[in-house]
């Protein structure tokens, strides 16, 4: 157990932003625009290393798009490998390391929201290379055109232009099975309740979903040092996994949902770091995405303890999920070590606050990791929900 002073990072936040970029010429003298580099697919580091560099004047940028086609509520993750550091990047929800992040999609999929950002300076480093990524999320049909640009100085002008671009098409079908939060419960909650489990496990109320989607998240102006470049076909971290992971380990402990992990987390709202999905009687729930749970917001001024275990105590509501007595509850949750982002017309985002990982191993990487599934039969009774 370690403890460290508090950071709290909650809140509503935009998605991905959109920015008009232009170029004008202020004289004759003036260089010409080097051409626009299109973001190749890349599944694997190899992929990644074997791109030629962005003509990016701050770093010589490596990019990579997971994905040329998705599915309705999904995403593709942007990949920015650097072997320069770029020392000083912007700090906001458009940026990809030195980049900034403008995406073009259909109707009104795309918040037209433009952020004044700050410049973020991290300590230097020696590595091997730098890696940046950066979530787009895939709320609605349609072709989406993801630009990344960057901002240099041409004598007392300050030029926006953009260095790559990409295209994603998605399709009419949603995501396999799509990721929900947790529901604050009906019950008020004291905050001196977020935190019980003896320092030894984080313990919260928390409530099934009523419906809503969300999203792993990460910041895409967090550094990741690479200390050794990997092998070439070690996989580029996804959005979500394709197995489960046996270090994310769920199961049922006095009626509650308990999960261990081999990585700490905050003992406060345990919920900021966890999705869930559910079936009953083995077929999967498909929640509503215009039925976002509604979550009070939350602050903390206490010192932070880290533990490995989080046990949520579930208000269970039986009609959302249109549960019987008898009938047989599955649930699956997916850690996001960064949070996630909810998606809807508004945007909601929990822990989005940027922890390095400098010199973490590649192989250890990750945006979510999925936990075992664990079944319960319905008791019939909601305030204890599983049947002995």
């Amino acid at each position: 157990m370690k403890t460290f002073p508090l950071v709290v990072a909650a809140g509503v936040l935009s998605g991905a932003a959109i920015f008009a970029n232009a170029f004008a010429a202020d004289d004759e003298k003036t260089a010409p625009m080097p051409a626009t580099t299109q973001i190749a697919v890349t599944r694997s580091w190899g992929d990644l290393l074997a791109q030629k560099p962005a003509s990016v004047r701050s770093a010589g940028c490596k990019l990579g798009i997971s994905a040329a086609t998705g599915a309705v509520n999904g995403a593709v993750v942007l990949y920015c490998f650097t072997e320069k550091d770029p020392g000083e990047v912007p700090d906001g929800e458009d940026t990809l390391g030195p980049l900034t992040v403008d995406v073009e999609g259909p109707g009104d999929a795309i918040a037209q929201v433009k952020e004044k950002r700050s410049a973020l300076a991290y300590a230097r480093r020696e590595a091997a290379g730098y890696l940046y990524m950066k979530i787009v999320p895939l709320r609605i049909e349609g072709k989406y055109r993801v630009k990344l640009s960057e901002e240099t100085k041409e004598g007392d002008k300050l030029v926006t232009r953009v260095v790559a671009e990409a295209a994603v098409e998605v399709a009419g079908k949603p995501a396999a099975q799509a990721w929900s939060p947790w529901c604050d419960p009906d019950k008020e909650q004291p905050a001196d309740a977020l935190a019980e489990g003896d320092d030894e496990y984080a313990s919260m109320d928390v409530a099934n979903p009523p419906g809503g989607v969300a999203l792993p998240d990460w910041p895409g102006y967090e550094r990741v040092a690479i200390e050794k470049l990997p092998k070439a076909a070690q996989p580029l971290p996804p959005v979500f996994p394709a197995e489960t992971d046996p270090s994310v380990k769920l199961e049922i402990k006095d009626g509650d949902l308990a999960v261990k992990l081999d990585e700490e987390i905050s003992i406060y709202f345990p919920d900021e770091k966890f999705l869930t999905r559910w079936w009953v009687n083995g077929k999967p729930f498909v929640p509503d995405p215009a039925k976002l749970p509604q979550q009070k917001p939350r602050a903390l001024a206490a010192p932070e303890i880290l533990v490995k275990e989080a046990r949520f105590h579930m208000e269970f509501h039986p009609e959302r999920l249109g549960v019987k007595k008898g009938d047989t509850v599955a649930v699956q949750l997916l850690f996001c070590r960064r949070g996630w982002t909810a998606l809807g017309e508004a945007q909601m985002a929990r822990q989005k606050e940027a922890q390095l990982r400098d010199g973490e191993p590649v192989n250890l990487l990750f945006i979510s990791r999925l936990s075992n599934k664990v079944e319960f039969v319905y008791s019939g009774d909601p305030t204890k929900p599983v049947q002995k």
